[in-house]
């Protein structure tokens, strides 16, 4: 018996879906595509898939976590001077 560590089956998208998930124009996934950077992508003869994986990866890779205003973390008058004030 085969050891079939996947849980869920993945999921499939085409360009024109797989642009609007990202919100990009399709043509830039085109363009991506012919330079080959980016996004990995599935093609089978014409057919282009994205996986939907990859897609949340990417959207994961463009995440910016803001520093929270008055954090000790690198400002350490920000916090004296709530101290302070308090």
């Amino acid at each position: 018996m085969p050891n079939n560590t996947r849980t869920k089956p993945r999921r499939f998208l085409t360009t024109p879906a797989a642009a609007d998930y990202i919100h990009r124009h399709r043509s830039s996934l085109d363009k991506w595509r012919a330079e080959n950077i980016v996004l990995p992508y599935y093609q089978d003869g014409h057919k282009v898939l994205y996986c939907v994986d990859d897609l949340d990866a990417y959207l994961d890779s463009l995440k910016v976590d803001p520093v929270a205003y008055g954090v000790a973390q690198g400002r350490p008058e920000v916090a004296q001077s709530e101290d302070k004030a308090a």
